[in-house]
């Protein structure tokens, strides 16, 4: 199924901007995951638990509210957010997107394709509608037991109708957006047809235009099981997970179902330890990782030095040459975190020259860190000559000392405390996180830095410019929250309010609220006033308070942020970090702290670790938990589609926004 995420994420950003060409970087520093990967891992989950109809649709639904943001169409959107269980008769291509876990679940095609019918007659019970999904399993089934491409191709045409003779040379000139199963699941399965790997299938779809995301996710999800996919892909994709969906990948392989993409020990040669030497280790690894880390690591060719393959709850490292094991080390699930406590790593000085514990636990870790995950992780210095254990033994391991994979760029931190939190300000629903109100010194702070760093070079992109927002959890949030993160960000935009009203993409967060519930959160924010658009696109707060006289609105900026992790509730979990920027009980809670290493932007540091952190966590954008809320004021909570207003006793049926259903 990785095969249908990776292709809809490299099509998210081609989607509504086609392009003609295979010539285009394969991950974009904009892509995203959206409706294809969403649907794809809850008939997973849907089949983990036994695959009929009704699972179907608990797990469809389930999931669909849980990312109500992720590009469903009008009628499928309808469908999830209501209590009907029925199917609305659709031909799209969202039956075939989704159906690969189908494929790998399934012990015989037949199977196969009666597990997609059931996952698309849900909702997609119209004959074109099973057809697409029916066609995409039986393709990768054939695929993935072996068949040839010819075979492939001959059971399409003569079972399901579909004209494969085709060339995409023919097809892409002429080719136009389309949504049914009918003139998206051929082209796609054409792409796959005309592949010389994954990564060309990949290309293929996106080449073809139309619904790019959706084509090269039927795409890829096909050719994952013709083709080996490179680890350095799968690393790419999983930034884009978060642990809630990487937790049915996971319980997807707890039970031994297979998954193309994941490394097994027959798929290099393997040889076993000679003198095995334990040392104790001290690793925790998040749901997301674990997962990654199951996937293991192939090299493409055999300089690359380095295999990694997952069995049995271990993970295995070999030198790629030879096939000799160099470390081993089980991983443990503790509560919810899973954890590494100790590491088997070969003796043999015959094999192995090491014998330093120290060096193999940063060895190990970098290997883990840098080499599978794609983290920015210390590489393993020798103290004594300055070269490392790795860098010699291999080019991939020179690869992945050079940093292949971007890291994030911190020039410029600003830090404050937050003492409301009511999901306003920030608001961290959806794809974005913005802050439009509240802060006011600071978002003029940083306007005036993104126009000061934009006359030194026009072409500078805000996103570019490495600015960074810490909040940290005040203790009228509570004194278990008390200095820990609350929210962290990336500045990517900086927009005048007008622009950001009229910006499509934040309509989901300018609600329109009454005069009643204006006043409600006015007088529970006390001096913090949230705002709202209404039909003349003017500023509602209250009774029609002035824009110029409130401070926290006068400030005429929005930051935006497409790279955050936002905590809320559960930012009590986290580490207490306010030591680190010096907040004392006496500062101003509402003043912020800037930090940069540039002396003549700040005069105090970025501290170390608050860099390691943005490095090792911000791979993807990420809401974790609903808003803590105000201790003062009025307690609104996600229950049922429904804003509760606890406090007065008072029960309001008020429509949620968009996308705040899944906090």
């Amino acid at each position: 199924m990785l095969g249908a995420i990776i292709g809809d994420i490299i099509g998210s950003v081609y989607e509504w901007d086609n392009i003609k060409t295979k010539d285009f970087p394969l991950f974009s520093e904009h892509g995203f995951l959206t409706d294809d990967t969403v649907m794809t891992i809850a008939i997973a989950d849907a089949l983990l638990k036994g695959g009929e109809m009704d699972d179907f649709i608990d797990s469809m639904k389930k999931f669909g509210r849980l990312y109500p943001d992720s590009g469903y169409g009008d009628r499928f959107d309808s469908w999830l957010s209501s209590d009907d269980r029925e199917p609305y008769n659709s031909w799209g291509n969202g039956s075939a997107m989704r159906v690969s876990p189908c494929a790998w679940f399934a012990e015989s095609l037949g199977e196969a394709e009666t597990f997609a019918e059931r996952s698309a007659a849900v909702t997609h019970n119209h004959p074109e509608g099973i057809k697409g999904a029916q066609a995409t399993a039986a393709a990768i089934y054939l695929a993935r037991t072996g068949k040839s491409k010819s075979e492939i191709k001959e059971y399409i045409q003569s079972k399901y109708g579909y004209d494969l003779n085709r060339t995409l040379d023919k097809i892409r000139p002429v080719y136009r957006f389309n949504e049914t199963c009918k003139k998206t699941v051929p082209e796609a399965i054409i792409a796959f047809l005309e592949s010389t790997d994954f990564e060309d299938a990949i290309r293929n779809a996106i080449s073809i235009g139309g619904d790019s995301d959706t084509i090269a996710a039927i795409t890829g999800s096909i050719a994952e099981a013709a083709f080996c996919i490179p680890s350095i892909i799968t690393t790419n994709a999983f930034r884009c997970l978060d642990d809630t969906l990487s937790a049915v990948i996971n319980a997807w392989l707890d039970i031994g179902k297979p998954i193309g993409a994941a490394t097994k020990k027959t798929d290099w040669k393997t040889q076993g330890f000679s003198k095995p030497h334990t040392i104790s280790a001290n690793f925790r690894i998040s749901e997301k990782n674990y997962a990654r880390i199951r996937h293991g690591l192939l090299p493409e060719q055999m300089e690359d030095k380095w295999f990694a393959y997952f069995n049995s709850g271990r993970i295995h490292f070999h030198r790629s040459w030879t096939g000799a094991k160099i470390y081993e080390a089980v991983i443990h699930k503790v509560d919810s975190v899973y954890t590494i406590s100790e590491i088997i790593v070969e003796r043999d000085t015959e094999i192995y020259s090491n014998m330093d514990d120290d060096k193999d636990i940063r060895s190990f870790n970098f290997l883990m860190g840098r080499g599978i995950l794609g983290l920015s992780v210390e590489p393993p210095m020798d103290s004594v000559n300055g070269t490392d254990v790795l860098r010699g033994w291999s080019s991939f391991g020179g690869m992945i000392l050079e940093g292949d994979l971007c890291e994030k760029k911190v020039d410029i931190l600003y830090v404050y405390k937050v003492d409301h939190d009511l999901g306003v300000n920030p608001n961290p629903f959806g794809a974005y996180c913005t802050l439009a109100d509240c802060k006011g010194v600071m978002r003029d702070s940083i306007q005036k830095y993104v126009a000061k760093q934009q006359f030194k070079s026009q072409d500078l992109a805000v996103r570019d410019m490495g600015i960074w927002v810490i909040g940290i959890a005040g203790s009228r949030l509570g004194e278990e929250r008390r200095g820990k993160l609350l929210y962290a960000m990336q500045v990517t935009e900086v927009l005048e309010f007008e622009k950001y009203w009229a910006d499509s993409r934040f309509d989901y967060k300018t609600q329109v609220l009454n005069e009643r519930e204006s006043n409600a959160i006015i007088n529970s924010h006390k001096n913090n006033y949230a705002f709202w658009r209404n039909n003349k696109n003017r500023l509602v707060c209250g009774d029609n308070i002035n824009l110029s006289d409130r401070k926290d609105l006068a400030t005429g900026c929005v930051l935006v942020s497409d790279t955050f992790i936002y905590h809320g509730t559960e930012c009590s979990t986290q580490d207490e970090i306010i030591k680190r920027f010096k907040f004392g009980k006496n500062d101003a809670v509402r003043g912020h702290r800037i930090f940069s290493n540039d002396t003549k932007v700040a005069k105090k540091p970025i501290p170390d670790e608050i860099i390691s952190y943005i490095q090792n966590e911000f791979q993807n954008t990420k809401c974790l938990a609903r808003p803590t809320f105000s201790a003062e004021g009025f307690d609104y909570i996600c229950k049922e589609g429904l804003l509760i207003n606890r406090k007065k006793d008072r029960y309001e049926n008020n429509p949620l926004p968009k996308g705040v259903r899944h906090c």
